[in-house]
C-alpha cells in the first residue's frame, strides 16, 4: 500500500509541474502580446494644466533618466480626448504587464525544484524504484 501512496504523490508532483509549465508559457505569451500593444501606444501619463479658464494637456514620460513633457493640445478638443484615452490605456497595460512579470517570477521559483532534480525522489525512494 505504501508504494501506491508514493506513486500517487509522484503523479501529483508531475501534474503540478505540468500545470506550472503551462501557466508559465501562457504568462510569457500574454507578456509578449501586451509588450506589442505598448509599442503602439504613447507612453507616459497625462498632465492637465489650467491657465485662466483654459485647460491644456501634456504627456509626461521618462527618457534616458530625464522627464520629457510633450504638449498635446486643448482639453476640449476631441483629438486630445482620444489621445488621453490612449495614454490611459498605456498605463493600464503597463500595470498588467508588471503584474504578469511578478507572477512569472513566482512561477519560476515554484518550478526551481523540478529543474534541479530531474529524477523525482520522495525520501530515499526515487521514481525508478517503483
Amino acid at each position: 500500500m505504501q508504494g501506491g501512496a508514493i506513486l500517487s504523490k509522484i503523479i501529483d508532483m508531475v501534474t503540478l509541474e505540468k500545470k506550472l509549465r503551462t501557466q508559465l508559457a501562457s504568462n510569457l505569451e500574454n507578456q509578449q502580446k501586451l509588450a506589442e500593444q505598448l509599442g503602439n501606444l504613447p507612453k507616459g501619463f497625462v498632465f492637465v494644466r489650467k491657465i485662466g479658464k483654459q485647460k491644456y494637456v501634456y504627456r509626461k514620460y521618462k527618457e534616458n533618466g530625464k522627464v520629457i513633457s510633450v504638449y498635446i493640445g486643448n482639453y476640449d478638443d476631441q483629438s486630445v480626448k482620444e489621445e488621453i484615452c490612449k495614454i490611459k490605456e498605456y498605463c493600464k497595460i503597463r500595470d498588467k504587464l508588471k503584474e504578469l512579470k511578478k507572477i512569472e517570477e513566482e512561477t519560476r521559483k515554484a518550478l526551481k525544484p523540478y529543474e534541479h532534480n530531474p529524477i523525482i525522489k520522495i525520501g530515499s525512494i526515487s521514481i525508478f524504484d517503483i
